[in-house]
Parts: C-alpha cells; structure tokens; sequence
C-alpha cells in the first residue's frame, strides 16, 4: 500500500468547482480543435480498446497534453560558458561526482543552504562568491523565495527575474517525497551540490571556477513528476527584444460601471498590445489602463480581474489586495509569469498551446470581483510565421550553442481533457451517449497536473433533475450529460486503499446531485450547509443513512458525525466517510420527504471548524446547534423533480484507463481498475441499501423487448 506523505494529504481534496468544469469546457473545446487538425492532416487519433468491461485508451498528446516525461537519467549536461549571454550544451555519459558532507536537511520550501564559494563564479553578466542551494534541486545567487505551487512549464522561464541554475526544479507539489538531503563538496576551483533521497532521486549540479555548470542525473524516480531545467540570469537581452504583432487603442472613462477613483483607473481600459518575444514562440499581451495597478489601493475585499480572449483561448489574472497575482489559462492552468508595470497589466502566452488557425481574434475585459467594468476588441492577430522554441530538447543535442534565448526543459506532467477522452470513448463504441451513462470514471497508470491540487474531480454533467439548487429548473429543460469525472492514478493517494477508493469513487459520482442545498433560516435563506464549495462543512453532522465500513459512517461528500455530550459539547466520532446522508439520498432521489429526517449543524463552533470536507476526528466542540428539516430545505432549493418513487434508480458508470503511451498496460493494473468498478457497485449498493444500483458492465442499452447478446 503507498504511504501518504503529509504533503501529499494536503491535495487530496476534491477538486471539483465551476471553475474546474469552466477549464474542462474550454479544454475540451481545444482538443476538438486539435483533433481536427491532426485529422485533416491525416494523423489518425488514438483509439480505445474493451478489456474485460474497461476502456483502455493511450495517452496522446490531444486528450493528455503536455506529457513530457524526464529522460536524462544516466546522462550529464555541460554548459561551458561562451561569454555573458551564453553557453554552449553537450550531452554526455554521466559523469558523477561523490558527493560531499550533509549540508542541511531542508525541512520548508522558504529553506535553502547558503554556500560561501573558494573561488569567484562568473554567470551570466555577473560573478559572485556565494550562492544558495534550495531544496527543490535550485541554486540562486540571492536569497530565494518561496517556491511557487503547482508544476512549472515553459512559459514561466519569461517569469523568472532572479539567477536561477536549476538542475531540476521542483516545487512542493512536484517533488512526492520526503524533503531531500543536500550534500556538498568544495575545491578551490568547484563546487559540488548533490540532492537526493534515497531508493528515490539522485541530482548533481557542479560550478566550476571558468563558469561551467555541469547536471548530472543518477536516479530520477517517479516521486519527481514535473520539474525544469534552467540556466537564466533574469534579465537575458531576449527578454527586452520585441516585435510588435498588433495594438489598439480604446476610450477612456468608458466604465460600463460606476466605480470609485482609483479602482476605475485601474480598471479602465486603455488599450491593448500583442508582441512577440525575441523571435520566439512566446507573446505577451500588455493590457494598459488608465491608472496605475496598485493593489494595496484596494479594499479588504476587493479583487480585479483581466481577462483576454484569444479566439476561444482565454488568460485570467486576479490581483488581491495583498499583491498576489493568480495566473491562469486554457488548457494549461496556472502560471507564475504574468506582471504588473505601473499601468501595464503583461500576460504572456505560447503561440503553441494557441489555435493552429493563422490569424485570430483577440478581447480584452477588466473585472471588479466578478462584475466587468471595461472591454476592448476589435484587435486581428496573425499567428502565421516561423518561431524558434522557447525550450530545449537536452536529450536529443549532442552539442549545442545556446546564445539570445532562454535556456529552458520542462518535464510536465499531462492535463488530461476529460470531455476529449469520452469523445474517443464514444467513438469506439458508438451505442454510448450522453444521455444513456451517468458517469465516466477515468483512471490513469501515470501521474497527472491533478497530483499538484486535488485527489481527484466531477464536472457533475446533467441529471435533468431540479430542486439540487436554487433555479435550477433550466436544467430539465438541457439534454443529459454524463458526470466526467477524473480519478487519478491507479494505486495513488485514495485509490491505494479499498476504502479510500470506494470512498472518492463514491464523492465523484455523488457530485452528480451534491452538494450546492440553500435552506431557510428565520425568515432568511442561507447556505449554512455548504457554504463555500459543493461539500458540507465540517460542522455539519452528515450521519449515513446507512453504514458501509463503520458503525459511525458519514457522507463521502463532507461533514461529520456529532454526538451531544449533554454538556452544550459534541464529540466527533473517528474518520468514517464511505455512506450518503438522508440528504444525500433525497437529493439523489432515493429518498422521500417523509424520510427525510432533520439534521443539525453546530454554528459559531469552538474551536472553528472549517467551511468545506471532513470534521476532524474523536475531538470535542462546542457550538449553538441549529437543526434543519426537509421543509427548511424546500423553501431554500426548491422541492425535487422527478420525486421518490418516480425517479431514476439504475445509474450507468463507465470506466476507462487511460494508459501511458510508452508500454503495455499490465495485468495488475487492469486488475486495479477492476477493483474500483467492484467497489463501486457493492458499497453504493450498501449506501443505498438497495434503493440504487450502479452497473459499470458494458452492455448496450435496451430498447424496446429485450434481447440478450453476446460482446465479441
């Protein structure tokens, strides 16, 4: 069974969110564009095969994008120093060097070690004698920062503003290991950082006297799922070099909004900019305003927002009252290379992960928190022109001078478009539609960009039943669609255990309905249930209907099981979240309002009890407890439709393995995903006490008299 590090605990909520499904849509949208290119070119796509009641479908670089596994391992780089904008690479045989004495055991991402160097190191424009070795496999010649989250691709190379010599940098949501043990070895003319764990990564980094930096790699596990390979001093001339691609100008004090000086200024829209880096594939877009972007000008709960539309390709960026910025974009996600310049809001781009069209639209939109307060449009962008790549293949050069342009490998971990795999899912079957399956669970023999946020995620799709939330009536008049839901690696993080795989199994499906309840409250209607996210909070006592694996069960969606000590106390029972609800079950229509039973939340709880998932286990709170009745429920969200009996009970899940390209799928992980499908329908069974089903065998529907017949 895998062992669950305490960071790796920490992304093994769900993920789930309108965001999330926001991203899935437009990556889906993406793909299809891909897929019609790569059509139309000839290329045929990948397809899935049946085995035994699970669709195996390989990875490719449509429905997986960005699946860049690290490939030097046996293998050194060395970069000799050509003078104060460049090197020159080669690739070599490992040439590896016994590393040294233990530095320091790092223990936090802000930790690093401060070497004093016997020798002056020239890099770059500059040459220094102390450096400083972080723990994610980095040397900077300042103190670093906190390293970012998540998984750091090509694009954040133009983010990087700090000498950075990274033999293979990593951040805490990259790096699934413990914290690695720094060792290091000093001579008057080098310098010798080696990083490892043992049985896991063995990474080298050697700086020499005449300005050479050598990498050499001797042990790269599968605990090191995306990092970078970067020389950089921050500030190369290919940074400042830049072609115009297209502009346009737009009126000032046009505001759709009424806003208060200067967050209109900064908001107000005054034209926008495309330009090409260097001769690069990278573009940045320079959104200018009116006033300059000064987030400490903002109130306490204030954010802004500036979107661009590139065609259907959009880039977000969020500033907060703090100064943080929060990059995302289609396909990707998030980045750490967007900036502020006094009025100059800068979002840089790849021309690659663009539409393969040669000219497109480009939008620009400003927001305060999520109401828009200026636009631009108007603007053509040609995307025709040959481009150099902003990174380097370092195991396919043998040598290689690399002058006027980033110096950069990232070994990325894939983002799995969920709507493109049940596209190929259908196509391989095509008596599968939207409207027959209620949820597609798919499973990966790899790691996936999920590992670096959450444990897995539902896009929910449609029941075409109303009454789950407030107005949701619409959606009965909106075809089926099935929950797309993405469930992580075979044997990793929930999946290494029988009851944690039952338990997100269960989560995901469960999203299909839950949780997203209004109630009313004396007269006022409020989200007191789950208030932030489409899970209970932690103060809600979510008791199951009915008992999977423990005698004190609550719902896999989120809560806890309170019992009243008498005393104005509660206590939680231990860890139990493998059963639904009686709300659970009404909403899933398994249940009626008259058994429905009422339930209670402790309000104002101390010590505080979080927002959103599970209560923590055998502790004791105190708070004001606040019941809630089905008819509180109703007022709130509306009565269900279709209502128990009346409503569907047989729901249909598909499970599909997406497998690594690179070998065979093996029996033992075929047997894996068979255990998840087993799992799935014994204990929702168990959950439901019958009252649901879930089949995940693959037979076609029935229409009409039934016919019994045999899959080849």
């Amino acid at each position: 069974m895998t062992v669950v590090t305490s960071a790796e605990a920490q992304r093994l909520n769900c993920g789930s969110s309108e965001e999330t499904t926001e991203r899935q849509r437009e990556l889906a949208s993406w793909s299809e564009g891909r897929a019609r290119t790569m059509a139309g070119k000839g290329m045929p796509a990948a397809t899935a095969s049946l085995a035994n009641n699970v669709y195996v479908l390989p990875a490719d670089e449509i429905n997986s994008p960005f699946l860049r596994p690290f490939d030097l391992v046996g293998r050194s780089l060395i970069f000799t120093r050509t003078g104060p904008d460049g090197f020159r690479a080669r690739n070599v045989p490992m040439v590896w060097i016994e590393p040294g004495n233990i530095a320091q055991q790092m223990v936090s991402a802000e930790q690093h070690v401060e070497i004093d160097l016997d020798f002056d190191f020239p890099f770059f424009d500059r040459t220094v004698r102390k450096i400083f070795a972080s723990e994610h496999n980095g040397i900077f010649l300042s103190r670093p920062v906190a390293t970012p989250d998540g998984q750091r691709g090509d694009l954040d190379i133009s983010g990087i503003r700090q000498p950075l010599i990274a033999p293979l940098l990593t951040t805490d949501d990259t790096q699934l290991t413990r914290t690695a043990t720094i060792r290091l070895k000093k001579s008057s003319d080098s310098a010798v950082i080696t990083w490892s764990v043992d049985g896991q990564y063995n990474v080298q980094a050697v700086l020499r006297s005449n300005g050479e930096v050598m990498f050499s790699y001797s042990e790269v596990g599968a605990n090191v799922t995306a990092s970078m390979i970067a020389l950089t001093s921050g500030t190369e001339p290919w940074r400042s070099a830049r072609n115009s691609l297209t502009s346009i100008t737009d009126d000032q004090n046009d505001l759709r909004t009424v806003l208060p000086e200067p967050v209109a200024a900064m908001l107000d829209i005054t034209g926008v900019a495309v330009e090409r880096i260097s001769n690069l594939d990278l573009m940045e877009v320079r959104i200018s305003t009116r006033g300059p972007v000064v987030p400490s000008q903002l109130g306490s709960t204030d954010s802004l927002r500036y979107q661009i539309a590139i065609g259907t390709f959009v880039l977000r960026l969020t500033v907060s009252p703090s100064g943080a910025l929060a990059y995302t974009m289609s396909v990707w996600g998030a980045s750490s290379g967007a900036r502020i310049e006094g009025n100059d809001v800068i979002l840089p781009v790849l021309r690659g992960v663009l539409t393969s069209a040669e000219v497109v639209g480009v939008s620009a939109f400003s927001y305060r928190g999520t109401t828009i307060a200026d636009s631009a449009g108007g603007l053509v962008l040609p995307l025709n022109g040959s481009t150099a790549g902003v990174r380097t293949d370092f195991s396919s050069i043998d040598e290689q001078t690399l002058e006027g342009a980033p110096i950069v490998e990232t070994f990325t971990l894939p983002i799995i478009s969920v709507g493109r795999i049940w596209q190929q899912i259908k196509q391989s079957d095509p008596w599968l539609t939207d409207g027959d399956i209620d949820g597609v669970a798919i499973y990966q023999n790899f790691y996936t960009d999920l590992i670096t946020y959450a444990g897995a995620y539902s896009t929910g799709g449609n029941s075409a039943s109303s009454g789950l939330s407030q107005n949701d009536s619409v959606l009965m008049t909106r075809p089926r669609s099935p929950a797309l839901m993405h469930m992580n690696k075979i044997g990793y993080g929930h999946n290494s255990s029988v009851r944690g795989a039952s338990h997100v199994v269960l989560h995901e499906l469960g999203h299909r309905w839950l949780l997203r309840v209004t109630h009313e409250e004396n007269g006022i209607m409020v989200r007191s249930v789950n208030p932030v996210s489409a899970h209970p909070a932690q103060y809600v006592d979510t008791r199951a209907a009915f008992n999977v694996y423990t005698d004190n069960d609550t719902s896999v969606m989120g809560g806890g099981f309170f019992t009243d000590n008498g005393d104005g106390s509660y206590r939680t029972s231990a860890y139990g979240a493998y059963g639904f609800s009686w709300l659970d079950l009404y909403l899933m229509g398994l249940a009626s309002t008259t058994e429905m039973r009422p339930f209670f939340y402790l309000a104002n709880s101390n010590p505080v009890l979080g927002d959103q998932y599970y209560a923590p286990a055998n502790q004791t709170f105190r708070g004001s407890r606040r019941d809630v009745s089905i008819e509180q429920i109703v007022a709130g969200t509306g009565p269900r439709v279709p209502a128990y009996p009346d409503t569907q009970r047989r729901f249909k899940v598909v499970f599909v393995l997406l497998s690594d390209p690179s070998r065979a799928v093996t029996a033992e992980e075929l047997a894996m995903v068979h255990q998840y499908r087993g799992l799935m329908e014994a204990d929702f069974r168990t959950a439901t006490t019958g009252r649901g089903e879930v089949t995940t065998a693959v037979e076609p529907p029935v229409y009409g008299p039934r016919r019994r017949s045999v899959r080849k």
